[in-house]
């Protein structure tokens, strides 16, 4: 596929067309970064690591049994904002103003590179959000500081930002190869 806005916004719009495997989604995101790939959002917006959310309520089972995939499909789950599951990593090289940079996107089965002179924004971690509406939406994570308590984790959906730096912006080139590259890592069913 080429990297381009026409085929970005084509997935982004043909996402909800399909039935989404959970279960598999979460297992192939797993391969690539652990229990730090499956995040909940509490009733308030919050955003927790599975393993946080895990310990704040003193779950005991091991990420991926039966228990944990009952947890993930129970309505108190969507009750609250959904679930965010993270299938791809970014990654920015910078070399020197004089030379262009590497934006990498990487998933369990694929890396790919872009060169360029121009300075964009890469997010930590790509991915879908899955709302209690079962609304699906990419997604990214990053991290951005706070007056002097370093860097927090922030949550955004992949969007009409006309911004193109931003890592969150539909106009950002980096998002071209992450978008599908997340959706080629999503199990579908059927």
């Amino acid at each position: 596929m080429d990297f381009t806005k026409e085929n970005t916004l084509k997935l982004m719009e043909e996402i909800n067309c399909h039935m989404i495997d959970i279960r598999n989604t979460i297992e192939n995101a797993y391969e690539l970064d652990g229990e730090d790939s499956v995040y909940i959002f509490d009733k308030d917006g919050e955003m927790y690591s599975y393993k946080e959310f895990a310990e704040k309520r003193e779950y005991k089972f091991n990420f991926l049994s039966d228990q944990f995939f009952e947890v993930l499909s129970s309505p108190d789950i969507f009750d609250f904002d959904g679930i965010f599951i993270a299938l791809a990593k970014g990654k920015m090289i910078y070399h020197d103003k004089n030379t262009p940079s590497d934006y990498i996107i990487k998933t369990a089965t694929a890396e790919e590179r872009i060169t360029t002179n121009e300075s964009y924004c890469v997010a930590w971690q790509y991915g879908i959000k899955i709302s209690h509406n079962l609304d699906v939406e990419f997604a990214c994570v990053f991290g951005a500081h706070a007056c002097g308590y370093g860097a927090v984790r922030v949550f955004k959906t992949i969007g009409e930002d006309t911004w193109k730096h931003h890592q969150w912006s539909i106009n950002n080139i980096v998002n071209y190869m992450a978008v599908p590259m997340v959706y080629d890592e999503i199990a579908f069913d059927g």
